[in-house]
């Protein structure tokens, strides 16, 4: 039996990334929309402070995701992961005793700094570790679980907000993540040598498809030759960008929808809907991209963002914000599952570990941005519409951004590839 397991000990990796991503993405997730109204109603703040506080997250995220790599190369990724998940139980603790912009914006700074060691960055190097074969597959699989976990426990968050108040249903949410690391100490592993095994599909080269394939394989330069390139600062930009998109309305669908009439309930199970559908896509993104490229399903989903956020700026309706709910989140999967994805045949493996962090935390300093301007907006308009459609046009240019970064790209690869016999 225990032999029998260890050989299957690629799944009990994958499950036990499952469920970590489920509890700390499904509370980050609800960290701030269900929680908006009984938290600002209750301590008489508007919610700009309210969401500058929040938006202090984003902050140490940023920073700290930004350096992750480092010590996941140190340390691995259990070690971190652990004091990770243990920080973000220390800030939702705080969380449920604070009374002030100031204590929430260092509760929020704690959760920051353990997301950065436990979400994105930690998934994508367990599974480049594990994994050499449908790692895009296998990553949306795992990412998924931010919206599965965060769809369950909107429902079960806004139950206890309603029935035990927003303070003890933080406190649930401290429980939760130390749940998620007792996990992590008895079952997480950082490489399959650790428990005599080999990774995944070691050696596996995928068959040339529709997409040149062989572009996800390329060496590539290496990072300090990346700094000198403008492609690298073009990418920058793409998804920082992208992160103001996204993150505009994420985080505010709930209390929007509520504004143009629907009930809290009607909202939140909206919200509780757009987390289904993030899991769904995320596996759907994951999967296309091992048959179409990261590329152009990266393009796609900023598509499905303008003409989301468009429709989501002045829906009215319940059946309407289903629909546009469902188009909007289609994009979410460009800043918590594509970039990874689409790093390899942008700019090639050996600058992906240094870069990985950096590339991860770059939609975290666009949210950064977002969030606070969106509801100071919502404090001077009264309404959060006109930030919807800026965003929706911005997600335009966005693409524009990104389709002059691949032809960029292709040309630097073609160059660089004449040069050196790097492809393997």
């Amino acid at each position: 039996m225990l032999s029998w397991l260890k050989n299957k000990y690629y799944w009990v990796i994958v499950i036990t990334m499952m469920l970590v991503f489920c509890a700390y993405g499904g509370l980050a997730n609800n960290l701030s929309s269900i929680f908006i109204i009984p938290v600002t109603e209750d301590l008489g703040m508007s919610r700009g402070e309210f969401s500058f506080a929040v938006s202090v997250r984003s902050m140490t995220l940023f920073i700290f995701m930004s350096v992750s790599g480092v010590a996941f190369r140190k340390f691995g990724v259990k070690i971190p992961a652990i004091l990770g998940l243990l920080m973000m139980a220390a800030g939702f603790a705080m969380l449920s005793v604070s009374n002030t912009v100031l204590t929430i914006a260092i509760g929020c700074a704690f959760l920051g700094i353990g997301e950065a060691f436990t979400g994105g960055t930690a998934g994508s190097q367990i599974v480049s570790n594990w994994f050499h074969r449908s790692r895009g597959a296998i990553y949306g699989l795992i990412s998924s679980c931010t919206g599965i976990g965060g769809a369950i426990l909107s429902v079960i968050l806004s139950s206890a907000i309603a029935t035990v108040g927003w303070r003890n249903t933080r406190l649930l949410s401290a429980l939760i993540l130390i749940i998620a690391v007792l996990l992590v100490i008895s079952f997480l592993r950082n490489n399959p040598s650790d428990v005599g095994l080999t990774p995944y599909g070691e050696g596996y080269v995928p068959k040339q498809k529709k997409h040149h394939r062989e572009d996800a394989h390329w060496m590539g330069p290496t990072f300090k030759e990346l700094l000198g390139k403008p492609t690298f600062y073009l990418a920058i930009l793409a998804f920082f960008l992208a992160g103001v998109v996204i993150y505009a309305a994420f985080s505010n669908i709930a209390p929007h929808l509520q504004d143009q009439g629907l009930s809290a309930s009607e909202a939140a199970f909206q919200n509780s809907l757009l987390l289904v559908y993030l899991a769904v896509f995320k596996i759907v993104c994951g999967s296309l991209s091992d048959v179409i490229g990261p590329k152009w399903v990266c393009a796609i989903c900023m598509v499905f963002g303008a003409v989301g956020l468009w429709m989501l700026s002045d829906v009215s309706t319940v059946s309407g914000a289903t629909i546009a709910v469902l188009i909007y989140s289609v994009s979410v999967p460009t800043v918590l599952v594509m970039i990874p994805l689409v790093s390899y045949p942008l700019f090639g493996y050996r600058s992906h570990d240094s870069t990985l962090g950096i590339f991860l935390a770059l939609p975290y300093l666009g949210s950064l941005v977002a969030v606070p301007v969106t509801n100071a907006v919502y404090d001077k308009v009264g309404t959060y519409e006109p930030v919807f459609r800026l965003a929706a046009i911005l997600s335009i240019i966005v693409l524009g951004i990104l389709l002059i970064l691949y032809w960029l790209a292709q040309k630097e690869q073609k160059k660089y590839l004449a040069n050196s016999e790097n492809l393997i």
